[in-house]
């Protein structure tokens, strides 16, 4: 059996692979975190303006509406046209409110991001425990026998990890504050 000190020993090579992978995806993760706050702020300000913008067609369709019916009070039209007049003002309310209503998009959006988020942070977790496993493979002088009993507890933590993983991956997302019913996505 080889001292742990020796550059060619498993526990040295370990603790360096370990190591650099905590290094590495600290800094992947870093720019993850990051991205995703980036994306839902302008989530948030894009929802924002499209509802402000699908009010604001609202307001307008509503007082062409009220033009168009003290036109026809002066205007001898026919039932026809009257009829015809009365569908375009109510698939255009249907329109706009149908726009506004996919808005709700928004929220299971952000239920996503913020899953995403609580994995990214999980992951991170299991990053530093594997940083950790590097750095108690440097200190584990005993040999191939410590090394392997650090190893083991890193297989465990890595296992405590991952039923935490199966219990919130695949959940459904959805929608239920505004008054369209329910919306359920995955």
């Amino acid at each position: 059996m080889l001292p742990v000190t020796q550059p060619n020993s498993l526990a040295l090579q370990l603790q360096n692979l370990l190591g650099a992978v905590s290094q590495q995806s600290e800094r992947h993760l870093a720019e993850v975190e990051t991205d995703l706050q980036q994306t839902g702020a302008l989530l948030a300000e894009a929802i924002e303006k499209l509802g402000a913008s699908f009010i604001g067609i609202h307001t307008a369709v509503a007082a062409q509406q009220t033009l168009i019916c003290s036109l026809q009070d002066d205007l001898p039209l026919t039932p026809q046209a009257r009829a015809a007049l009365a569908q375009l003002q109510a698939d255009a309310g249907a329109q706009v409110n149908a726009a506004v209503t996919a808005l709700q998009f928004h929220d299971m959006t952000g239920q996503l991001l913020g899953r995403i988020a609580s994995h990214v942070a999980s992951l991170r977790d299991v990053l530093e425990g594997v940083g950790a496993t590097g750095m108690a493979l440097a200190a584990a002088d005993a040999g191939d026998a410590e090394a392997l009993a650090v190893l083991a507890s890193a297989n465990r933590m890595l296992e405590e990890k991952s039923t935490v993983v199966d219990g919130v991956a695949r959940k459904a997302v959805a929608q239920t504050h505004l008054e369209s019913g329910d919306i359920e996505l995955f």
